[in-house]
């Protein structure tokens, strides 16, 4: 049985865990593009399934690669993705998609040099100019916006994702691989 213990219930729990009580907390941040990198985790372009339409809401995670469908950044792409989330916070019915995945590129995106990472991978295409306009972007979507943490559709991603950064054992194999195998 849970029950809230916070004023705003979508940020605690309390679970009862072999008779104790232990809070848990849904990853409201997950760590930028660099600090992935080095914690091991790879980046790898999503291609959608033949006969089907890519959409770039598709993240996942699996084994240390984060795979994260093709985006083109340019003009249009900060008003389209504010008007839709613009429509998720103004009707509560229609889900939380597209804040999500805004909320998720800004965690992943800090600087420039998140979006070159991203770039390199083929994830990102640039159409505004330098990769700071495209951090830029993604760090101020997300501002005065709403999402329930517990519920919001990355979720799982973000959890998956925290947990396999924060276990060393990962960053010092990505240190190892980094260091003395990245060139014959």
């Amino acid at each position: 049985m849970c029950r809230f213990i916070d004023e705003d219930p979508s940020r605690t729990l309390l679970h009862k865990v072999n008779g104790r009580s232990e809070k848990s907390k849904a990853p409201r941040e997950i760590p930028c593009a660099t600090e992935l990198r080095a914690a091991g985790i790879e980046f790898k372009k999503k291609v959608a399934p033949q006969g089907k339409t890519a959409s770039y809401l598709n993240v996942s995670f699996r084994d240390g690669t984060l795979e994260i469908p093709f985006l083109s950044v340019d003009e249009t792409t900060s008003p389209q993705l504010r008007n839709l989330i613009a429509l998720e916070q103004g009707c509560g019915n229609v889900g939380n998609h597209f804040t999500s995945y805004c909320l998720f590129m800004d965690n992943i995106i800090n600087t420039a040099g998140d979006v070159a990472i991203l770039r390199s991978c083929g994830i990102l295409e640039n159409k505004l100019g330098g990769d700071a306009e495209v951090a830029n972007l993604f760090n101020s979507l997300c501002k005065g916006t709403r999402l329930k943490y517990e519920r919001h559709y990355n979720k799982e991603t973000f959890e998956e994702m925290v947990a396999f950064s924060e276990f060393a054992h990962n960053e010092w194999r990505a240190s190892l691989v980094h260091n003395y195998f990245s060139n014959p």
